[in-house]
């Protein structure tokens, strides 16, 4: 017997080592802002997926010092919009990002910083030179530093559970014409119910959801399956950054990088008096302010070079939301913060901008509802009438030119009936439309454009050259 089970453990060992082991793949996310990239890599054949807020690619990667470079031989392809050339005649290209670089700058493979860069080729399919091909991209030129995150590095989601509120999630369908994830989608307060539904709150809409055996929060939206993952937390402001995306068959097919956090408003802003405030815009520290005065007056500072102030302004309480105006002969400006929850001196708030042309009532959304937050800076101090008066330089309604969310503006279209709208850049959470501007690629252009210029909505032309896709614009004006 001794004999014939050692012959059997020798098989069993022989079967056991003979079976292939299946190769697991590495998840890291490079994220900056609301830009986001997944990237997965598979050490057996050296493979890699790539999605980003533009859509998916797949290929192999070589290592080399701390640099990763990922072939794509399927690559993430996405249309450019370059406004007009003769005869009026839209110019579109397709961009087929064929590569991208990965230079690791500190930390280690589980969190750090890296600078990652696309590099591949745009051909012209609409316009005056149909078929023309271009290359682009490549480290130094086409680069943005982002933070990295290995899975396995990632804060649990024990607190992600039924009976739960979270504020930041999106509800609506993505549309991939409007390339951009998640574009101009809104974000809502939803509450994962005890019936394992999560119910969003301006809806009522309720989907399934799930936590995955790899940490995804999965919601079977009507239009397809998205999942969120926690990536950082910080204790001090309450913020926690995350990386949400678009499945298809449990592949990433875009994604993008935002807060969420749990929806807890207590009080809100609570009185007048409490709330009056100067509240630091949490994405521009120190160069950008908005003074809500005990009187229901409100300045917004800001600073590009100079201080500027922005006057004109009023507030009042909706509820428990506060509701700042700007109203001029033309336009009706109004911008909400819903109170979201308070950590220290972090306000969170579901910030939303809208703007209406009182010449035909149309209205327009600035900034689409979303998760901010606000650090309550101080008492809100008046200028004295030397600062009025002085270097400081004041403005009243110049704000740049804005179009409906999503659109693609040409020659002859107006919006709020200001001015010729030649181009317009969508952002992940608006569009920016000025006129007379002449840029390469308006739907994804890193413009380097100052708030300053924003505000008095200059032209374009001559800026440097556009950077890594996706607008860099943050003006929360």
């Amino acid at each position: 017997m001794t004999k014939a089970n050692s012959a059997i453990g020798l098989i069993l060992s022989v079967m056991t080592c003979a079976v292939p082991t299946q190769a697991m793949a590495a998840q890291t996310a490079y994220v900056s802002g609301s830009n986001a990239y997944l990237v997965e890599t598979t050490a057996e054949g050296k493979a890699a997926n790539v999605a980003s807020n533009l859509g998916a690619g797949a290929g192999t990667y070589a290592d080399s010092g701390s640099q990763r470079t990922i072939t794509l031989t399927t690559p993430i392809s996405y249309k450019l919009y370059e406004g007009w050339c003769a005869f009026q005649v839209e110019q579109v290209w397709r961009r087929d990002v064929t590569t991208l670089t990965l230079r690791q700058l500190d930390g280690d493979k589980k969190k750090g910083h890296t600078e990652v860069a696309e590099a591949g080729v745009d051909t012209q399919i609409s316009g005056c030179n149909v078929g023309e091909v271009r290359p682009f991209g490549g480290i130094g030129e086409w680069s943005m530093t982002m933070k990295h995150t290995a899975f396995g590095a990632r804060p649990n989601m024990d607190n992600v559970m039924p009976g739960t509120r979270w504020a930041g999630l999106h509800e609506g369908t993505f549309q991939p014409e409007s390339n951009y994830f998640p574009g101009s989608l809104p974000a809502d307060i939803v509450t994962w119910q005890n019936d394992g539904l999560v119910r969003f709150e301006r809806t009522g809409l309720t989907v399934p959801a799930t936590i995955t055996a790899d940490g995804w929060w999965s919601l079977a939206l009507p239009g397809g399956d998205r999942r969120y993952t926690r990536l950082e937390r910080d204790k001090s402001t309450g913020a926690e950054v995350w990386v949400y995306g678009e499945f298809v068959g449990g592949k990433a097919i875009r994604v993008a990088s935002w807060w969420l956090v749990p929806y807890k408003p207590g009080r809100g802003f609570g009185s007048i008096d409490a709330a009056s405030r100067s509240w630091e815009y949490a994405l521009q520290p120190g160069t950008y302010f908005r003074n809500l005065y005990n009187d229901l007056n409100e300045d917004v500072y800001l600073f590009d070079a100079e201080w500027f102030r922005w006057t004109g302004w009023t507030w009042q309480f909706s509820g428990s939301s506060i509701l700042h105006r700007l109203d001029s002969a033309s336009t009706l400006r109004l911008r909400t913060w819903e109170p979201v929850r308070r950590v220290g001196a972090a306000q969170w708030v579901m910030d939303e901008y809208r703007s209406t042309n009182k010449s035909d009532g149309r209205e327009y959304i600035i900034t689409p509802r979303q998760l901010m937050y606000y650090i309550d800076s101080g008492p809100a101090i008046k200028p004295t009438a030397s600062e009025r008066g002085g270097r400081m330089k004041s403005f009243i309604d110049h704000e740049p030119v804005s179009a409906s969310v999503g659109s693609r503006s040409g020659p002859g279209e107006q919006a709020l009936g200001q001015a010729q709208i030649q181009q317009c850049c969508l952002t992940p959470t608006r569009v920016f439309c000025w006129p007379g501007a002449a840029l390469s690629t308006p739907h994804q252009a890193d413009l380097g454009l100052s708030l300053g210029q924003l505000l008095q909505g200059v032209t374009l032309a001559g800026l440097r050259k556009p950077g890594l896709v996706g607008c860099s614009l943050t003006s929360p004006t």
